[in-house]
């Protein structure tokens, strides 16, 4: 494999990737919709924290870089939080 054949593959998983996290903002939005129904907070915590958790068991698992997931994983939970009080 060369070098154009590589930077193929990751374009690829780059779009791949776009569509997840546009997945997961879809879903986070309508989590926001249900809590404003119910009455509830948006901040929640504990979800928050089994989130991180398993984020970071799937990480190790994956040989990835555990701070870096993280990293990503709280941006991505901060916008989604941002959405939903929006």
């Amino acid at each position: 494999m060369n070098l154009e054949d590589l930077r193929s593959k990751i374009d690829v998983t780059d779009k791949q990737l776009i569509r997840l996290i546009s997945r997961r903002m879809r879903l986070a939005s309508k989590i926001g919709i249900l809590k404003k129904d119910n009455g509830e907070k948006v901040q929640d915590f504990k979800r928050e924290e089994e989130v991180l958790n398993k984020v970071k068991k799937t990480a190790n698992r994956a040989g990835i870089n555990i701070n870096t997931v993280l990293k990503i994983w709280k941006i991505l939970i901060r916008e989604a939080k941002k959405n939903q009080n929006e």
